[in-house]
């Protein structure tokens, strides 16, 4: 199915990316920061490349880009429809000002200049618009080892004081590992799905039954007592094998990748047919859509693509075949996420989850403060 023009989103950022080149692998530092992106730890590949050669006061700031892209997604969203959902993937930090946030906008003062707005905010106070549009956030890989996430006890707090809905993605080693994350999830007020699937992590639908399924017909979020995530259809032959038992089960929500093999879409009908939970109640079902990172066999993907052509591919993502860096703030790419996001509210999601929001965390790796 291909995507429908989308002539009503409007491009609210004119930002632009500085242009950093990276030069020859060398030694790194084993205390360096991190780099994990959707769950997927790219951290050996990222410090190859050694730091940009940037003045400090000239590092951009990568994070209030991205927020505004997801405000005007969010925004044209909840003008078609005030109770559409969207969730975040990782990006907790641009939740609420960071330290990072705080020192970019003290180097960036210049002397003489008043004191900018957001060198100004205490750390932890929110980005007020950018919470107000979003419904929740995934936390990778916060309970079940190796766990990656790092946010803190008091930043979990200040998120679920947001009334954020927050929800964990866990890869757990056995049963006893996921029954373990889904009390510590529980105690914490967090969601938690878990997968025993390393290579192919929430490929397989479940075939275990929610606790206290019910038929109730769920509208709102606090009403979700149940949640089944399946990103990857992996091994399913056709997309009917892969749909039946997502069809014919009673949870609350389903969290979905709305391109069967990555190239099929789901249709309309398919959705209205996963709304509804085997024993008759209405349930909420969100699509996934990766934001910012291209992939090839996706139909916007054109034979003729290559990293440079279009100017929005940058490079290849590393550790995974047809996966693309992009440049998350140019027209061309932006248009093509909003002809997408259109499309997938067409086609009668209650919401989306957005991956790849957090890319910029290679660049800013190798711009450290």
């Amino acid at each position: 199915m291909p995507l429908k023009p989308f002539s009503r989103f409007a491009l609210g950022t004119g930002l632009a990316l500085a242009c950093l080149a990276a030069g020859p692998s060398h030694a790194q530092d084993s205390h360096l920061k991190p780099v994990i992106i959707d769950a997927r730890d790219i951290t050996p590949w990222v410090y190859k490349d050694p730091p940009y050669k940037i003045l400090p006061t000239d590092i951009p700031d990568l994070r209030a880009p991205v927020r505004e892209v997801i405000n005007i997604l969010t925004e044209y969203a909840h003008k078609r429809d005030p109770n559409f959902k969207v969730f975040i993937r990782g990006g907790e930090f641009l939740a609420t000002q960071t330290q990072r946030d705080l020192d970019l906008a003290v180097l960036r003062s210049k002397p003489g200049d008043s004191v900018t707005q957001m060198a100004q905010l205490p750390l932890g106070t929110p980005h007020k618009r950018f919470v107000r549009n979003i419904a929740g956030i995934v936390l990778d890989q916060r309970y079940c080892a190796p766990p990656t996430n790092t946010l803190d006890d008091a930043g979990l707090a200040r998120l679920k004081a947001l009334d954020l809905k927050l929800i964990a993605f866990e890869r757990c080693a056995d049963a006893k590992a996921a029954e373990e994350a889904h009390k510590k999830g529980q105690a914490d007020g967090v969601w938690v799905a878990t997968t025993d699937q390393s290579d192919h992590p929430f490929g397989t639908v479940p075939r275990e039954r929610p606790a206290n399924e019910t038929a109730a017909k769920i509208q709102t979020l606090d009403q979700v007592r149940s949640l089944l995530v399946a990103l990857d259809p992996y091994g399913y032959e056709r997309m009917e094998d892969w749909l039946r038992p997502l069809i014919n089960n009673n949870y609350d929500m389903l969290i979905i990748e709305p391109f069967f093999n990555g190239n099929m879409a789901l249709t309309k009908e398919h959705v209205t047919r996963l709304k509804s939970k085997a024993l008759g109640g209405q349930r909420l079902v969100m699509a996934r859509l990766t934001l910012g990172l291209a992939q090839d066999t996706l139909p916007y993907w054109k034979d003729d693509w290559k990293v440079g052509n279009p100017a929005f591919l940058t490079g290849y993502f590393p550790g995974q075949s047809g996966l693309y860096w992009v440049n998350i703030q140019d027209k061309a790419w932006l248009e093509l996420m909003g002809k997408g996001f259109a499309s997938l509210m067409d086609l009668g999601f209650d919401g989306l989850v957005l991956d790849g929001v957090t890319t910029f965390l290679r660049d800013e790796a190798l711009m450290p403060i």
